[in-house]
């Protein structure tokens, strides 16, 4: 009588699938989950940068008695001779090395030149991680032909007054060489003094996210040492943008145009441009990060708070202005 064979053990392809299916409904649960956990700690990280650059700047005014320039465009000439001498575009955040832990970056650099040109070569090739939020799109290869590039992901709050197009006649706030006063913490030539921020600390919005767009053309914008308003690079529009600074005229993360905002401007002027629609279009002159919903956005008294996409635009200028004695709710923002 022969040994009956016995059964072999083993998955049915049935089984098999169903095990297959199983792990895919799994990893599909997990990803998102992951990837939320990721951008959190980046979000995080993004907060604690700001938070750095706010207690730099907090310093910097009890040094020298001011906020530091946002742009530091012209210098006026000396009383023998006229007009003024231009074309530096230094920061605030340049200025702002001086009292964060990075005194051997900002004594390299020449505050007589040009912010972009050789002579600042080490801050052009220098990537300063508090002023680089980690959601944002790393830069491109300095092309040939330039001294560098420093990326940054933050810009100071000028307000909704445009201050680049316009400029007055001489007579008329020579002391910043004629240009506009504008309305916000950080504007072009005009250092503020902690004192004029009547509405209060807390009430004032300072430093915001300026990150490159996600369906941006690659390119070398958004430096941390160099500002003014330039064409955006991008041989497919007309576009221009201003780096370094930012306006509340526009909607946070309203997306990126390639058409130009100057027949805009020179229709309503730099103090009511804001209140005409499709300036609330132009992302590229407002503020945006690539955190979803919204940004992050340092305020006077140093927090740091997350404001939406869908913030009421009443209270988003009104957070941006430093003396306009508006009465903002805490629960609105």
């Amino acid at each position: 009588m022969g040994t009956s064979a016995k059964p072999r053990r083993g998955f049915t392809l049935i089984e098999l699938l169903v095990v297959i299916a199983i792990i895919a409904v799994l990893i599909a649960l997990l990803l998102p989950a992951v990837q939320a956990a990721r951008e959190a700690a980046r979000r995080a990280q993004c907060v604690n940068n700001l938070k750095q650059v706010g207690l730099a700047l907090h310093n910097y005014e009890s040094s020298f008695g001011s906020f530091p320039f946002c742009i530091l465009e012209d210098i006026p000439n000396p009383p023998s001779s006229s007009g003024c001498g231009g074309d530096w575009r230094h920061t605030l955040f340049t200025y702002a090395l001086a009292t964060m832990e990075q005194g051997n970056l900002y004594n390299s650099i020449n505050f007589t030149g040009a912010a972009n040109s050789v002579r600042n070569i080490t801050a052009l090739n220098t990537l300063v991680g508090s002023f680089t939020c980690p959601s944002d799109m790393k830069s491109i290869p300095t092309p040939a032909g330039y001294p560098g590039y420093s990326q940054g992901s933050y810009a100071g709050m000028a307000g909704y007054i445009e201050l680049f197009r316009y400029r007055y006649n001489a007579g008329t706030n020579d002391d910043i060489c004629n240009r506009l006063d504008g309305n916000g913490a950080f504007v072009v030539n005009r250092a503020k003094r902690i004192a004029q921020l009547t509405d209060g600390l807390s009430n004032t919005s300072f430093v915001g996210e300026k990150s490159r767009y996600i369906t941006e053309p690659a390119s070398i914008w958004n430096e941390w040492n160099s500002g003014e308003w330039f064409g955006d690079g991008n041989p497919n529009s007309v576009a221009s943008r201003p780096q370094g600074i930012s306006f509340s005229t526009v909607q946070p993360n309203s997306p990126y145009r390639t058409d130009g905002v100057e027949p805009l401007i020179d229709a309503n002027g730099p103090f009511l441009w804001y209140t005409y629609a499709p300036a609330m279009t132009y992302g590229q002159f407002g503020f945006n990060s690539n955190h979803p919903g919204g940004l992050n956005f340092l305020f006077a008294d140093g927090s740091v708070k997350f404001l939406k996409n869908s913030i009421n635009m009443v209270t988003y200028r009104a957070l941006s202005t430093i003396a306009g004695g508006e009465v903002i709710s805490a629960d609105s923002f």
